[in-house]
């Protein structure tokens, strides 16, 4: 029996090429590390508060 395939070999070939490279942080403008430090540094807080309200719905023991 004949198998058809669907997608061509091109396309497989794809799957395997290297990540697209990310600028190296030194490079970047004063600006944009600034304002990227800002908003990590609002994620990491968001997120801290998140998990202090988290524990405190628990019930003692868990």
């Amino acid at each position: 029996m004949k198998r058809h395939l669907s997608c061509r070999r091109t396309d497989q070939l794809g799957l395997f090429r290297p990540p697209p490279r990310t600028p190296a942080w030194r490079t970047l403008p004063r600006e944009i590390k600034q304002r990227t430090t800002t908003l990590l540094a609002q994620m990491l807080r968001e997120h801290r508060a998140e998990r202090l309200a988290s524990k405190g719905k628990e019930a003692p023991g868990e």
